[in-house]
């Protein structure tokens, strides 16, 4: 898929969660838990949000607040 070894590591420990373990690791290789079973129609697990991602949006409230004081500071100044 074209990922780094950092984000994969990533990506493969949200699926060996405690609660839904669909791999599984052994001899440093991964398997698919097949007898994985749940009362649920559906498992839920974390997915890992990547650092970037996380940085850009904060990057982007932090601007578009000191763009909103600055359109304020304008607006009182005239």
């Amino acid at each position: 898929m074209g990922f780094d070894m950092e984000t994969a590591k990533k990506n493969i420990q949200s699926l060996m969660t405690p609660k839904a373990k669909i791999l599984l690791h052994e001899n440093n290789l991964f398997k698919v838990n097949k007898q994985l079973q749940s009362k649920l129609f559906r498992i839920l697990f974390p997915v890992p949000l990547l650092e970037e991602v996380v940085k850009r949006e904060k990057i982007a409230m932090d601007r578009s607040a000191a763009v909103d004081a600055a359109l304020v500071r304008i607006m009182k100044s005239r």
